[in-house]
């Protein structure tokens, strides 16, 4: 009988060497529109130590009740397992046994938690800041260590990675991990400078990794102003142009839609089309076709 090959998924991480450019607005709200409208089925990673996906996702009540309480969250990833040798039937709450039912179980990982239909979230936690200083060996492995364990690509169309926005053992961790990176940026000076970090990064870790290239999945324009921006916007694109996606996001100011959680970008303020248009732009750039 002919075997059929799954089509495994895809993971990306949302990354800049600045702050405060979205980037985590955006990740959160591409995966919110390619569940709901694409019916692909994705896992947020929230690798950031500021923990704001997180937050975007639950309000504070429901990550303590079923999150911080029950220790899912990514610091029972990273902050108690050496990476030589993770005991992830600890990490799953499952004993290890060589039942083969059993380790079928152990793929469906106890820490990540469902958010919504096709949405999942391994969920952030501010005490990984710890890890900061950590002399374990190999802890930037750990992510990747846990994601071949489980299978991940078997289980998720796209596994997003919300980084933090600076060169450290999360941003590692991330690279060594993703395949793909979306860079985010918003066109000022501060932003830009990121930017140049970031590329130059990459090209770094891609130089000491070649076995374990990270491409780039495109750039993306936010908090774009039309009348103060075009001039860098330009010049980026002169240098870059191919890498850009075409979808541009204006800058829309945004409130609480509960007074927990920031509202999505694409339940307000009229960029539920710019998120639509750049998740399609998206997908046809990861050769997916609709």
């Amino acid at each position: 009988m002919e075997q059929i090959n799954k089509k495994r998924g895809k993971i990306i991480s949302f990354m800049n060497m600045k702050g405060g450019v979205g980037k985590t607005s955006l990740c959160v709200n591409m995966a919110i529109k390619l569940t709901r409208k694409y019916n692909k089925k994705i896992l947020i990673v929230d690798l950031d130590p500021q923990m704001n996906a997180t937050q975007y996702l639950l309000t504070i009540k429901s990550y303590i009740e079923k999150c911080y309480d029950l220790k899912k969250t990514i610091y029972e990833l990273f902050g108690k397992y050496n990476t030589k040798d993770i005991d992830y039937s600890i990490v799953s709450g499952k004993k290890e046994n060589n039942n083969e039912e059993d380790k079928e179980n152990d793929k469906e990982n106890e820490l990540i938690v469902n958010i919504e239909k096709n949405l999942s979230l391994l969920a952030g936690n501010y005490e990984i800041n710890h890890l900061a200083i950590t002399t374990i060996p190999n802890i930037s492995s750990v992510l990747i260590n846990y994601f071949n364990k489980i299978k991940v690509t078997e289980q998720y169309d796209y596994i997003f990675i919300d980084c933090p926005p600076t060169s450290s053992i999360y941003t590692n961790t991330a690279l060594l991990a993703t395949s793909y990176y979306i860079l985010v940026f918003k066109p000022d000076y501060f932003s830009n400078l990121g930017f140049y970090m970031m590329t130059n990064m990459i090209k770094e870790h891609n130089k000491l990794n070649p076995h374990k290239e990270v491409k780039l999945a495109g750039i993306v324009c936010n908090m774009f102003q039309k009348n103060q921006d075009e001039k860098i916007l330009n010049e980026l694109k002169s240098k870059y142009g191919q890498d850009f996606f075409s979808t541009t996001i204006p800058l829309k100011k945004m409130k609480s839609l509960n007074g927990f959680t920031p509202a999505f970008f694409l339940d307000t303020y009229g960029l539920k089309k710019h998120i639509e248009e750049l998740s399609k732009e998206f997908l046809l750039k990861m050769e997916e076709t609709k």
